[in-house]
């Protein structure tokens, strides 16, 4: 996204930051957003998969276990669903393919 003064947001005599530069926070939010829940996502299905390994046989640690790996891929279906969505809904309106998605997470040019 280029609509951006990255000096004015850095204190560097640029212009005042305009609008494009809080379009593209958001972009910026969402995109770190997706990566956060997706990591979590995936931690919490792992640690379920151990549980379910260490469980010994006990039906209760076992069903403890596959609810926990079941709410983590729930977590990620959801997850890959709003990513679908927001793909859809930035095609509708014509936006270029990287406008809503945009996974940059560093602040800079």
């Amino acid at each position: 996204m280029n609509g951006c003064d990255w000096n004015a947001l850095k204190g560097g005599g640029g212009t005042v930051p305009t609008l494009p530069c809080l379009a593209e926070f958001f972009v910026r939010i969402i995109g770190a957003l997706f990566l956060f829940l997706g990591a979590v996502s995936l931690l919490f299905l792992l640690y379920g998969a151990g549980r379910f390994v260490i469980s010994s046989g006990d039906p209760k640690a076992i069903a403890g276990a596959r609810n926990t790996m079941t709410y983590a891929l729930l977590g990620l279906v959801l997850i890959l669903i709003s990513f679908a969505i927001l793909r859809f809904v930035g095609g509708f309106l014509g936006l270029p393919e990287d406008t809503l998605l945009n996974f940059r997470l560093w602040v800079g040019p």
